[in-house]
């Protein structure tokens, strides 16, 4: 019975990434609101991350999101009843341990 009113107090799930997308072994704290039908945010509802592209992105029990191959990551949350998906791309030839100093430049001296 206490599930049931649980599952009728959470109406929202909001996924947040703050960027569309990462770097190779670049880390992220993603975050998820639970809300009920009025807005209001609910505290005490678990939140259950999961990767459905291990070789691009996981994520930890946390929300804490690790790029880790090229392609387009697509990342789960579900709080009771409710699940949303993220999607954030991690492009070709970027990784966060690229020097800052990194030579871009492809032309060549004459």
């Amino acid at each position: 019975r206490a599930a049931g009113r649980l599952a009728a107090v959470v109406a929202v799930l909001e996924l947040r990434a703050g960027t569309s997308s990462i770097k190779i072994g670049e880390v992220l704290q993603l975050s998820a609101i639970v809300k009920d039908k009025n807005g209001v945010a609910v505290t005490n509802v678990p939140v259950i991350w999961s990767s459905a592209t291990p070789s691009i992105a996981t994520v930890t029990s946390t929300g804490v999101l690790t790029g880790r191959g090229v392609g387009v990551a697509t990342i789960m949350a579900k709080a009771d009843t409710l699940s949303r998906t993220l999607s954030l791309s991690v492009p070709f030839g970027q990784r966060s341990d690229y020097p800052a100093d990194h030579d871009t430049d492809d032309s060549t001296d004459d």
